[in-house]
């Protein structure tokens, strides 16, 4: 509210600059009374703003008042935290910590929090494709999921030791990442966490990993070279789907069982040893790859899903090592490599000849005498 004293009739100058963000309340008779009520815009811009309002005579446009409004910003576009760091807030706060204080001095907003930041939050940088670097502070134990979903430009990302978790999806599309570092932090590496990072050639898991989620490097078609420790127990459900220039392979002794289409078309994967502590093959887990030639399956394999090794077209050695023929489908080795030979220890060549699921390939089974 404006009051003035005036004994003529007057009216309320507001400048056509002013008027988008100020004007005369609708209450507001403004030329006989004493005052008269100003609405007052919340201010998003980003920037203080301020503007002079003047009350004149109507008959002679002499000055009666006048009266400068300044306003603060609303919203601010940068904090810092008391650790010295600088954060742009993008869907909301992104990390856990209490604000102790919140205040406005030259021009910038301050934020102080009781503890250092320790997790990026659920989509805290989602879909900023522009985003092509980031500095991810050692004080940080966890990256949620979606953190940095579909940041296209970003390139490289160093995750600090501390981390424990890399979230759900959190690099999600990140097609331009070429290079990542995991600590040895990490126990984990959650479902779709590198999904669709096209541009990723190589990548070491460190031993302190026991899980690899599923689709975690689902097409990272660039992807190479890859390292899985010894920590791993499981690959899971399309780990690696269409890591199309993905050439070798070890999996550890660790490892029990690797997951549904797993290493489905991996067109380039030449080489894979699977150890002797896997007991299962999912389903379509080597389906398309058809640069692998010779695949040796330990004995403590007990089952092999159907279309296992589908359309493996150069495959033309399988080494079977189980006396007893493990569970298996009339399609885990279909569309292999004309003549392709199946070797079984000599002993059970009748018993795999004669098995359900193995029958369908009699003419490729011959004895073999393992070592």
């Amino acid at each position: 509210n404006i009051a003035y004293q005036t004994n003529v009739e007057c009216e309320v100058i507001i400048p056509e600059e002013a008027k988008s963000w100020i004007s005369l309340a609708p209450a507001t008779r403004a030329l006989v009374k004493e005052s008269a009520t100003l609405n007052i815009a919340e201010n998003n811009t980003g920037a203080e703003r301020s503007t002079v309002v003047k009350v004149v005579a109507t008959n002679n446009n002499e000055l009666v008042a006048e009266y400068t409004i300044t306003q603060n910003q609303r919203y601010f576009t940068e904090y810092t935290s008391k650790d010295g760091y600088t954060i742009t807030p993008y869907y909301g706060w992104a990390f856990d910590a209490t604000i102790i204080r919140n205040e406005y001095i030259d021009g910038k907003g301050y934020i102080d929090f009781d503890a250092p930041i320790t997790s990026i939050g659920e989509e805290a940088f989602r879909d900023c494709s522009s985003l092509t670097s980031i500095t991810i502070p050692d004080s940080i134990t966890s990256i949620g999921d979606r953190a940095f979903y579909g940041c296209s430009s970003l390139a490289s990302v160093t995750i600090p030791d501390g981390v424990t978790s890399i979230g759900d999806s959190a690099f999600y599309g990140c097609s331009s990442l070429a290079s990542v570092t995991i600590p040895d932090s990490v126990t984990s590496i959650e479902d779709r966490a590198f999904y669709g990072c096209s541009s990723l050639a190589s990548v070491t898991i460190p031993d302190s990993v026991t899980s690899i989620g599923d689709s975690a490097f689902y097409r990272c078609s660039s992807l190479a070279s890859v390292t899985i420790p010894d920590s791993v127990t499981s690959i899971r459900e399309a780990a690696f789907y269409y890591c199309s220039s993905l050439k070798s392979i070890i999996i550890p002794n660790s490892v029990t069982s690797i997951g549904n289409n797993a290493f489905y078309n991996c067109w380039s994967l030449a080489s894979v040893t699977i150890s002797n502590s896997v007991t299962s093959i999912g389903d379509g887990a080597f389906n398309g790859c058809s640069s692998l030639a010779i695949v040796i399956i330990p004995d403590s394999v007990t089952s092999i899903g159907k279309y296992a090794f589908e359309a493996c077209s150069s495959l033309a050695e399988v080494y079977c090592k189980s006396t007893t023929p493990p569970s298996g489908n009339p399609w885990m080795f279909a569309y292999n490599a004309s003549g392709r030979k199946i070797y079984v220890p000599t002993e059970s060549v009748e018993a795999y000849k004669t098995a359900k699921h193995w029958s369908g390939y009699a003419d490729s089974i011959v004895g073999y005498d393992f070592e």
